[in-house]
Order: structure tokens, then C-alpha cells, then sequence
């Protein structure tokens, strides 16, 4: 099986904005009906101090609402720099970071996909 970047990007998150890593111009949850196994990168090296990032998952079961179902708090310089979640199993999804405290930082990402 190929793996693939799905998605990529990077920017500065804003504390009043839910920002779609599928769609970084957008606020999400947005709705992303590419099924696949994905697991998403972040690098956190420019975060310090006392800085907290939200990052969700979303999906939706049968014809349900989209609902969170992966929420990691990231707080503070990480090492190593680099987050990793779970690989997850997704239908009709999102993936959203939000800067909870703290000042700005300038991060990057990468969705991968198992396909």
C-alpha cells in the first residue's frame, strides 16, 4: 500500500479561529469524504513557553453530525518537535487546530494517507 501527503501546509493559528488542516484559508470543521487510513504531523519546534494548541478529529457516524472524536492538547516546547497521532480510520472527516493560550507560532503539517 502507497502512503501518501494528502494535505499540507503551514501558517500561524489564531486563538479565535478553528482552523481546517484540509482547508487552511477556511474555519472548520469542514467535511473531507476521502475515506482512508490517515495520521497527521505537526511540528511544534517554534512553540514555547506556555503555548497550547488544540488539535480535533471529526467524523461522522451513519448520516449523524460531524463529532469529535480525537482531541490531543499540545502545551509548550515539545520533544520531540514533532506530533504524531494515532492512524485513524476516516469517512466523512476533518481535522482542525486551534491556538487555546499563548502567543503566536509559526507551525507546519502533514495529513498522510495509507492508500
Amino acid at each position: 500500500m502507497a502512503i501518501t501527503e494528502a494535505f499540507a501546509g503551514s501558517g500561524t493559528i489564531a486563538s479565535t479561529q478553528v482552523v481546517s488542516l484540509t482547508t487552511p484559508t477556511g474555519v472548520g470543521p469542514d467535511v473531507n469524504n476521502a475515506t482512508g487510513v490517515y495520521q497527521v504531523f505537526i511540528d511544534f519546534v517554534n512553540q514555547t513557553g506556555l503555548v497550547e494548541h488544540e488539535l480535533k478529529v471529526w467524523d461522522k457516524v451513519n448520516n449523524g453530525p460531524q463529532r469529535t472524536i480525537y482531541i490531543a492538547n499540545i502545551i509548550g516546547p515539545q520533544n520531540p518537535p514533532i506530533f504524531v497521532t494515532p492512524s485513524l480510520i476516516l469517512g466523512n472527516w476533518d481535522i482542525t487546530l486551534q491556538r487555546i493560550s499563548g502567543t503566536d507560532t509559526n507551525i507546519g503539517w502533514s495529513i498522510r494517507k495509507i492508500a
